[in-house]
């Protein structure tokens, strides 16, 4: 090749790398710097409403509160210039109060133990550092009832939650986070019994991660 075209050459390169550096997307760099393999811890407060079903009688009980931790664990790709894809999974470290009662037979409640979810999250850039996220989840625990007078009865039970929330870089690799989630488990009964317990819960949490 001649000098001329060594010339021309170099002149198409530095354009080209020009045009790349010129028509970069601010908000695909805002989601690769959340990208990779993250940890972290929330603090979640939690509000369950459980419905029962007795001979065909609803019975609702609202309000039942709970303040525990739960454990995070995702990975996170640039699925497009401006959208974060992330897969992941929570694990409630506390017991969550799903209902309870006290009557002049006695005294009884639910509990929703060793609660999880498995989600999948699309993020989008709102601001530098921060990304606002929805999640879709799959949600399980085990509900466990005691009764005074009865042994205490464990069964499993599944649902599904949808959430929304933040998350922001407060340095290139530590986060914080809040979200609010709404999730709906499956109708359970207990074997041997004729109760159906139904259980909702809304969750407001806020979190510190480390991202990878």
């Amino acid at each position: 090749m001649t000098d001329k075209g060594i010339f021309h050459m170099k002149k198409l390169l530095t354009a080209a790398a020009i045009l790349g550096a010129v028509g970069a997307s601010p908000a695909f760099a805002q989601v690769q710097s959340h990208t990779g393999f993250s940890l972290g811890a929330n603090l979640a407060l939690t509000s369950t409403n459980t419905e029962a079903t007795v001979s065909g009688l609803n019975l609702n009980a609202a309000g039942q509160s709970s303040v525990g931790a739960a454990v995070q664990a995702a990975f996170s790709y640039a699925a497009a210039d401006s959208i974060l894809l992330s897969v992941g999974a929570t694990y409630s470290l506390a017991d969550i109060e799903a209902l309870s009662f006290t009557s002049n037979s006695g005294s009884g409640s639910l509990k929703l133990r060793n609660a999880y979810s498995v989600y999948v999250e699309p993020g989008y850039p709102v601001a530098d550092k921060t990304i606002a996220f929805a999640r879709l989840s799959y949600e399980a625990a085990t509900m466990k009832a005691e009764a005074s007078g009865s042994a205490a009865r464990d069964k499993d039970i599944g649902g599904a939650g949808l959430g929304f929330g933040l998350r922001t870089l407060v340095t290139k690799n530590l986060y914080l986070q809040a979200e609010a989630r709404r999730v709906a488990y499956n109708s359970a009964r207990f074997a041997g019994d004729t109760t159906d317990f139904k259980t909702g819960m809304t969750v407001g949490s806020v979190g510190l991660g480390y991202k990878f």
